[in-house]
This record gives structure tokens, sequence and C-alpha cells, in this order.
């Protein structure tokens, strides 16, 4: 949520940003998964409303993201993976 008044536009513009992020995440976790499987299953964006929050408008959006399975993923931390980059 993005502060009232803020348009669409910019909100679309957040939403590309986290849904690019995930994209990165996804490629960069996927070859460590079980068989390859791919971490992040499917991530939908709804503009304009969140019910969650109860709030409505341009400056809204709610990104719901499915990720394999916690049973079945490799959540095992390494420490020498590098930072994400944005």
């Amino acid at each position: 949520m993005l502060p009232a008044g803020t348009p669409l536009a910019r909100t679309s513009e957040a939403v590309a940003q986290v849904e690019a992020a995930l994209d990165r995440v996804n490629a960069r976790l996927t070859p460590e998964q079980p068989d390859g499987q791919a971490l992040v299953i499917r991530h939908i964006a709804r503009m304009g409303r969140n019910l969650s929050a109860g709030e409505a408008g341009a400056h809204v959006a709610t990104v719901a993201v499915n990720l394999l399975g916690a049973e079945t993923r490799n959540h095992h931390a390494r420490r020498d993976r590098q930072p994400l980059a944005r």
C-alpha cells in the first residue's frame, strides 16, 4: 500500500518491482530445489483493493505468491550466497 493519492501508474511500477524481485529469487533458488522444481509456483497481482487492509484505490495493490511447499523445498541457508541484486 502506497500513500493515498498515489497514481495507479506508480502503484503499477511498485508491483512490477516486486514481481521482478520474485523472478530473480525464483531464478536464483530454483536450481537448489529438489528435481529443479520452481520455487515460485505462481504470483498474482490485484490492483486497487486490499481486503486484508480494508483499503481501496489507485494506491493499493496486493501481490499473492504461491511457493513450492515447505515440506518439499530446500530451505537450508547457504553462507556463501551473495545477496540478491536489485
